[in-house]
């Protein structure tokens, strides 16, 4: 589509309920937010936590807190039974100080400093993701009972 056949779309994403999507207006309106924003629905998180879940139950699904730390939105994914994905000690911070089991925390940085391999198992992180003989070997040195996953690059022929 060229530029002079885009139009702007104001349709709302099919995922969005009536009332979130007035009550995201209003806020706009009342506020006059002149800058872009993100608006969560804590309800809607909710709701699409409880039909993954309930979509696939024998998944354990794991949000990267990476893709929104909000404290409010990990706070409901929690509450939810959601289990979370890290690639930073700050976000594993976060997770522990909200009381998230240890159990439920994968650290998947594929490049992770001793001293955070360290204070995540200090703190009853493991399961970690490796990508190279180098960080197998890291893991080894300072956690070898943790559980590993591999991360691999594949071609995506075929």
């Amino acid at each position: 589509m060229s530029n002079k056949q885009a139009r702007r779309d104001d349709r709302p994403l099919p995922v969005a309920l009536p009332a979130v999507l007035t009550t995201a207006r209003n806020r706009v309106a009342i506020m006059g937010y002149q800058q872009p924003l993100l608006y969560v629905s804590s309800e809607q998180l909710r709701i699409n936590a409880r039909r993954f879940r309930a979509a696939m139950p024998k998944v354990r699904p794991h949000f990267a807190v990476k893709s929104n730390p909000d404290r409010r939105i990990l706070d409901v994914l929690h509450e939810e039974g959601i289990h979370f994905e890290v690639a930073s000690r700050s976000e594993l911070a976060v997770l522990l100080d909200m009381g998230v089991d240890p159990d439920n925390i994968f650290y998947s940085n594929p490049v992770k400093p001793d001293d955070y391999i360290r204070y995540a198992v200090s703190h009853g992180v493991r399961w970690y993701a490796v990508d190279s003989v180098a960080e197998v070997e890291k893991m080894h040195r300072h956690a070898p009972k943790a559980s590993l996953y591999l991360r691999i690059s594949v071609s995506n022929r075929g």
